[in-house]
């Protein structure tokens, strides 16, 4: 327990003759920062558009015990767009004793966009008719609607029977494909 505390130190000897007290003092000071401890990985990757969850941190101070109750985190995680975030853990015990821990959150895009086709995927015409494609839609997590940048390839001969593949491909701004 931080504080000062006086010590005296008396002696008699055999013929009851007393010798002057001596006073020691002893001061008790807390210089000793308190402990962070993150729960889970100091580094954490979440999806862009996902769910992110902290798992926490602990405090305890060798002289004031458990301080979790006391951290002040700062900083904060945006899920929906691409970067990296700093959380930021604060404790001080009561001597004034100040510690610090950061978890870094990186949000990142690794999911593929999603095509999908208006329309019927097999669409049978008669010979001689003018095709037109009714298109496709393309949505990713990261960066949201892609319809305006996908990219059709083959091609539809209507006056020549046979099967034609039109193919529909889109990438995000991250490079899935």
């Amino acid at each position: 327990k931080p504080g000062n505390y006086e010590l005296k130190y008396d002696v008699k000897d055999s013929s009851g003759n007393e010798a002057v007290t001596v006073t020691r003092t002893v001061i008790v000071v807390d210089t000793t920062s308190p402990v962070i401890t993150l729960v889970g990985e100091a580094i954490v990757t979440v999806e862009v558009g996902s769910d992110y969850e902290d798992q926490g941190v602990a405090a305890n101070d060798s002289v004031d015990g458990d301080l979790t109750s006391q951290i002040k985190v700062t900083g904060e995680v945006d899920v929906n767009k691409l970067g990296d975030y700093d959380l930021k853990y604060t404790v001080s015990d009561a001597a004034g004793n100040a510690t610090e821990k950061v978890r870094r959150v990186l949000v990142g895009d690794t999911g593929r966009p999603t095509i999908t086709l208006k329309g019927e995927s097999k669409v049978t015409l008669e010979g001689g008719s003018e095709y037109s494609d009714q298109g496709a839609t393309a949505t990713d997590r990261g960066d949201g609607d892609l319809s305006d940048a996908i990219k059709v390839t083959g091609e539809v001969n209507a006056n020549k029977p046979g099967n034609y593949e039109l193919k529909y491909d889109v990438k995000d701004s991250s490079g899935n494909e």
